[in-house]
């Protein structure tokens, strides 16, 4: 009978061979690996038992077996056991590393001594489709990259399946695939906060409160950007505020709490379960890095528009979606955090800051200073400009830019809206 050949990475290997369905006396055959046959047998008589052999397999070379009895017995079953990887079993290429952000889908591929990515061969499906992703060469071997043509929302599951060779022709990857979570954005993604913009030397400022249980920061985030809603159910009061200070944290003596908040006429303000949100414009006349320190009772979240937060210190952590956003969402005594945000160019930088309180005690403050500080007591209070803690406000806010036009007035019908509106580019597009 013509032999059949099976392969297997290079190895030690022992082949067992059983009687088929006959009663023969002399069942035997050959199992070699390579190019040359066998001269005799080398399985030994296994009718009625199982013959065993030892085979070396190199690499690339193939193990065969060859049956010598022509009649209606045979091979009824076999077993090959790898006992050593002594000739160097193939290690394939593989992918070491799969990293996903709302901007890239990205795979590292690792190679082996003797097996090296075929870059011709990746084939990326994303989501469904078959995608173009750039490959590039590293020190260890490549790195393929996705970019989607607009950035993904963050917090969705993108499905995908890569396929590759290597340069031997062996499947060298997954035919399957997995899926890239993209992680949640803890402030809304590209999405400013609502409530009332502030304006020179002071913050814009919403109280809210009456909606239940503020359980984490992100209940506080859903019941504050919800707030503007005509359904919206709890208590809200839009005012201004020189600085971002209640309670007392490393500044001792914060602002008190409006009297329209106090007040309620129906004695919903409790002290517990309120956030407060901060919106401004900062206003910062020299580039480089400052460090932005926060106490708070409980969470809180910080961005700034057009900055980075580079490094942190504290309990708080920079927003792996968005990093010029620095947060802690959950409950905490004091929060007592400090981040490092990079500005490249002197400009006006909106600011947003908010802290909610769930029970307990109740702060929240905002202070910075030029300069990298790990700690308060790294430097003093006093000028923010001098390298020194100063709260955020006064002098360093501004009024925020203006709009492109102005709505004069406005008519509604059934089927169509028309609007007057004065603009300093008239010749220009204007989206409302």
């Amino acid at each position: 009978m013509p032999p059949k050949p099976f392969g297997l990475p290079a190895g030690t290997y022992n082949v067992t061979v059983f009687e088929g369905r006959t009663t023969d006396d002399n069942q035997s055959g050959k199992i070699w690996s390579g190019d040359s046959e066998l001269a005799e047998s080398n399985t030994g008589n296994f009718a009625g038992g199982s013959g065993t052999v030892e085979v070396v397999v190199s690499s690339g070379q193939a193990v065969w077996y060859k049956h010598l009895e022509d009649n209606t017995g045979g091979v009824s079953g076999m077993i090959i056991r790898q006992t050593a990887s002594s000739g160097g079993a193939k290690q394939l290429v593989v992918i070491s590393k799969v990293l996903s952000s709302a901007e890239m889908l990205s795979f590292e591929f690792r190679n082996r001594p003797d097996s090296n990515l075929n870059k011709d061969s990746v084939v990326l499906t994303v989501a469904g489709e078959v995608v173009t992703p750039t490959i590039t060469d590293t020190e260890t071997g490549a790195l393929v990259v996705y970019t989607p043509p607009e950035s993904w929302v963050p917090g969705i599951t993108i499905p995908f399946e890569i396929v590759a060779q290597d340069t031997n022709g062996n499947d060298a990857i997954r035919s399957g695939g997995g899926e890239a979570i993209l992680p949640t954005a803890i402030m809304p993604f590209r999405t400013p906060l609502v409530g009332p913009s502030g304006g020179d030397g002071v913050w814009g400022v919403r109280y809210l409160w009456d909606v239940g249980l503020m359980a984490t920061g992100r209940t506080a985030l859903e019941f504050l950007q919800t707030s503007d809603d005509p359904a919206f159910v709890g208590r809200t009061f839009d005012t201004t505020a020189p600085v971002a200070d209640h309670g007392e944290g490393f500044f001792m003596e914060g602002l008190p709490y409006p009297d329209e908040v106090l007040a309620d006429e129906d004695a919903f303000w409790t002290g517990d379960d309120f956030v407060i949100s901060y919106k401004g414009t900062l206003n910062i006349t020299e580039a480089g890095a400052y460090t932005f320190g926060v106490h708070t009772d409980d969470g809180f979240g910080l961005r700034i528009f057009g900055a980075e937060f580079v490094s942190e210190n504290g309990v708080a952590r920079i927003d792996s979606v968005q990093t010029n956003a620095y947060a802690y969402p959950s409950a905490s005594g004091d929060t007592n955090s400090r981040a490092v945000a990079q500005f490249d160019a002197p400009g006006h930088y909106p600011i947003e800051f908010w802290w909610y309180e769930r029970g307990g005690g109740d702060r929240g403050e905002l202070y910075f200073a030029k300069g990298v500080f790990a700690l308060d007591e790294d430097t003093e209070i006093g000028d923010a400009m001098a390298g020194q803690w100063e709260l955020v406000g006064g002098s360093h806010l501004v009024a925020g830019p203006q709009p492109p036009f102005e709505i004069v007035r406005a008519t509604l019908g059934g089927d169509e809206a028309v609007f007057d509106f004065i603009t300093l580019k008239p010749s220009g597009n204007h989206q409302l």
